[in-house]
């Protein structure tokens, strides 16, 4: 006699089967899954570090350019912060590797000490307080395949050693202590002005002196027909660090007065 098994048996035996499939297609898909995520991570990884690479490269390509409108000029006294100003704001920089690009641009940051964690940039990384502090922003693009891209920007905050407000402010107090000198002149005592101006301007000059600025004040004057005085104060921050090697941050102003009688 032939036994049979019932119909619930048979689709008990199904039903196993078929949760031990899915159990195991559910593990595959899991784990393929899993795989995409790491492969999707490790890309996006790749990309961030390119970023902050290219962003490092560009920050020192600013932090150069920003050096040469230093050493390029010797900057007027009076008008110094406004072209350092204008300087820093022309200038902006690109790096490109594989497939990332970085555009750079750069401004003068309000001063105080704030900390920055593009550390690559030291050590001109953050800003200081009483040196030149630049805001300088990053826009980053690129791609690791259609499922992965990169579109950032950040802004990180650099420095250079220049002490552009004490010296603008150095020098112009000396070259008003001078002009106020060479006002007292006549035409009766003009062969005394390298005396007047001398002491008019002790005490500044030992000041900026202190401050580790090299000053030097220069002047002739001339008593026929008049007495005319003419001088020029430089004001210069020498050893300065920067990305192209130690420079010197040079400012003057000149003047001239005409002696009564």
């Amino acid at each position: 006699m032939v036994k049979r098994r019932g119909l619930g048996a048979t689709m008990a035996a199904s039903v196993a089967f078929a949760v031990i499939l899915v159990a195991g297609l559910a593990v595959y898909v899991s784990s393929q899954g899993r795989e995409g995520l790491y492969s999707t991570a490790d890309s996006e990884d790749a990309l961030g570090d390119g970023f902050h690479v290219l962003a490092a490269a560009a920050g020192f390509d600013e932090l150069a350019g920003v050096q040469g409108i230093f050493t390029s000029q010797v900057l007027a006294c009076d008008s110094a912060s406004a072209a350092v100003h204008e300087g820093v704001e022309s200038l902006s920089d690109a790096q490109s590797y594989g497939n990332v690009t970085v555009t750079s641009s750069a401004a003068l940051a309000p001063g105080g000490a704030a900390a920055d964690n593009l550390s690559a940039l030291s050590p001109y990384a953050g800003s200081v307080p009483g040196s030149l502090d630049l805001a300088l922003t990053f826009v980053g693009s690129g791609s690791a395949g259609p499922a992965v891209t990169l579109d950032r920007t950040e802004t990180h905050y650099a420095h250079l050693g220049v002490r552009l407000d004490g010296a603008v402010r150095d020098c112009m107090g000396i070259f008003r202590a001078v002009m106020g000198a060479v006002h007292s002149l006549k035409h009766s005592n003009c062969s005394s002005a390298p005396d007047v101006i001398d002491e008019a301007v002790q005490g500044s000059v030992a000041d900026a002196e202190a401050q580790g600025f090299q000053v030097g004040v220069h002047d002739s004057a001339t008593s026929a027909p008049t007495c005319q005085v003419s001088f020029t104060v430089r004001v210069q921050q020498p050893s300065v660090q920067g990305p192209c090697g130690a420079f010197t941050a040079r400012f003057e102003e000149q003047g001239s007065y005409t002696a009564g009688t």
